[in-house]
């Protein structure tokens, strides 16, 4: 059995739910530590309709239903500011800035959030199609 560093457990433990960045429970039964457990829980809500949790109405905000129209600038600025609202509703995260929202084919955008947590800063960045929530990057920054 592999003990964990006390920072590693500072942001909980949890099981992954994602296997090569696609959401799917880690058939290995992974058990995840440190900004990881924030960045999947992140990227969960983001593949969640906005009031559907019975117990917290302002969870989630389902980017995928985003991704049918044009980006203009007027959008991904309203998109940008649903998902720092979306990120500021975890209680680990101190601050989050989208860095980038952009739509690299047709049906399909990027976004990467600078997350803050008391460890410090990690960099968020996920594929969005009309399908998939993609974990593309999960780094130190």
């Amino acid at each position: 059995m592999t003990t964990s560093a006390p920072q590693d457990l500072a942001y909980g433990s949890d099981l992954s739910t994602f296997v090569d960045g696609v959401a799917d429970l880690d058939p290995t039964f992974a058990i995840i530590t440190g900004p990881r457990v924030v960045a999947e829980a992140l990227a969960r809500r983001f593949m969640q309709e906005a009031g559907t949790l019975e117990d917290d109405p302002r969870y989630g905000y389902d980017l995928r239903q985003e991704t049918g129209a044009r980006l203009t600038a007027v959008r991904r600025v309203r998109i940008a500011a649903k998902i720092v609202a979306q990120c500021q509703e975890d209680p680990r995260v101190l601050s989050a800035t989208v860095a980038e929202l952009t739509s690299d084919t047709p049906g399909r955008f990027r976004v990467s959030v600078k997350v803050t947590l008391a460890s410090g800063p990690f960099d968020l960045v996920l594929s969005v199609s009309a399908v998939t929530v993609e974990i593309l990057k999960v780094a130190r920054g």
